[in-house]
Order: structure tokens, then sequence, then C-alpha cells
């Protein structure tokens, strides 16, 4: 009698995520990477991936990694994708818009489409450099598919942010299919407790763009009391928009097969 101790591959990726948002929460506001403004975002000639970010200190919707600075398993990686990601609504202010500084309704198109045109890739396993890419063409494979409005609004009606006829714009850098995604020509075995890290690079274009842009800010929405407020008096409630960057790789990781062959008090006659 005697236990077999089997490896068995399980379909898995694994992602990491930076995020800009003007407000963080509990231990959202010490984690490493992440921004509240624009301008911080692009002081930092790279953004780092898969080396200071878990599951444990940002969260299972950002980042699945269980330890900080290497894979906990045995990998095979098959693509690797970027996704930019951004809120549905455009940002804006609960006040009378006299400047376009007042608002960024032209960000997140600028954010979703034009900024992976203006940013290079690189992925590491160790010390190898596996890849070097734009963004652009490192799709994701996932993420809404492009699509656009119009908040029909009288002419006149209000100054406020809140009333203004936004374009209403979200997408994905690609075409939202699984097998849209950047293959690797053989697929990367990647060792067991090996370092992983991929690097993001915003050109000096981008750079100074992000630079002059104001905010993220907040959404401005009315609240369910607004319809029973008398005419002229309106209540608003402001959210934080988020926006972000996603590189995830596909694959498969290999674990210790489950049940019968290696749980406790079961064993594999081999005769």
């Amino acid at each position: 009698m005697s236990t077999d101790m089997l490896n068995v591959a399980e379909s898995y990726p694994l992602y990491d995520s930076i995020c800009i948002c003007s407000e963080m929460y509990g231990k959202e506001k010490s984690i490493n990477g992440w921004f509240t403004s624009f301008q911080d975002f692009s002081a930092n000639e790279k953004h780092t991936f898969f080396k200071s970010r878990t599951i444990g200190n940002s969260h299972l919707a950002y980042c699945n990694l269980d330890s900080a600075d290497n894979v906990d398993f045995v990998f095979k990686a098959f693509s690797i994708g970027v996704r930019f990601f951004a809120p549905v609504s455009p940002d804006g202010d609960n006040s009378i818009i006299v400047s376009p500084v007042s608002a960024n309704e032209n960000m997140i198109p600028w954010w979703l489409f034009d900024l992976p045109k203006h940013c290079g890739l690189d992925f590491r396993v160790q010390q190898d450099v596996i890849v070097e890419n734009t963004c652009l063409a490192t799709p994701p494979g996932y993420g809404p598919r492009l699509g656009g409005g119009a908040q029909p609004v009288e002419p006149g009606s209000s100054s406020a942010a809140n009333n203004t006829p936004w374009k209403i714009v979200t997408g994905t850098n690609g075409e939202p299919a699984i097998d849209n995604r950047f293959p690797f020509p053989t697929p990367i075995r990647i060792p067991r407790n090996s370092t992983i890290e991929a690097n993001i690079y915003p050109s000096i274009y981008a750079r100074y763009i992000m630079r002059t842009l104001a905010g993220p800010s907040s959404w401005v929405l009315l609240t369910e009391s607004q319809v029973e407020q008398p005419q002229g008096q309106t209540d608003y409630i402001t959210v934080p928009t988020r926006f972000g960057i996603t590189v995830s790789l596909y694959g498969y990781r290999e674990v210790q097969q489950r049940g019968q062959y290696h749980a406790p008090g079961y064993a594999l006659n081999r005769g």
C-alpha cells in the first residue's frame, strides 16, 4: 500500500492591478503603487506588477496573488494581457462649470483607448525578459465592448455638472474575446517559488498629459429624495471614480491532486 502524490493541471489566471482614485479606503491607503491623482501616477517612469500586492493587502477584485514576490506553484503561462479600466460615467464636480478644468469629460476615452497606444510593456521570469511589447498590442481578451451614448438635456436647463450632456463611453483595448490576447510562441513554464514581474512604461508624451489633468474626480448623482424636493432644491451625492490597469497571465497551475490520492487515510493499492 502506498500513497500517490500527483500534481494535476488546473486552468488558472494570475492578475495584479494598480488603481487611481481620490479616495482610498482602509488598508488601501498603504498599497504600494496605487495613487490618489493622475499627477502622482505620471510621476513614475514605470509601474510594476506581480511584485508587491496580494489578495490580503489589496482585494481579489484587483489581485489574486497569495505571495507578493513569487509564484506559489508551478505555472504554465500561455498568454499575457493588459486591461485599462475606467468608470462608465464621467467624473465631474458638484458645481457650476465655468472652465474645462472643472470636469474631465474626455478623460475616460483617453484612458481606455489612447493611453494604451503610448505605454510599453515588458514581462520577466526571474532575470529573463520574456516579452517586450506595446500595451495596445497586448489586449486583455475581456471587458466591455466599446459603446457610447449621450444623456439628453434641454439646452440651458442647467449649468450643473450633473446635467451636462455627457457622452457615456466604455470599452476595452481590443475585442472582448477570450483568445484575443498576446500569446507566447511556446508556453512559459514558471517553476514554483520563481519571481515574475511585469512593467508598464508610459511615454513622456503620456506622462505629460497625465501631469496636466485634475482628478480623478467624482460621479455627481441625484439622491432618491431628489424627486420629493421643491423645485430648485436638489440633493446630490458624490462617488469617487476609479481608474486602473490590470496585467494578467492565463495558463495552468499544477497542484496536488485532490481526493483519494492524497487525502489522509486513503491509499492506492498497487498490488
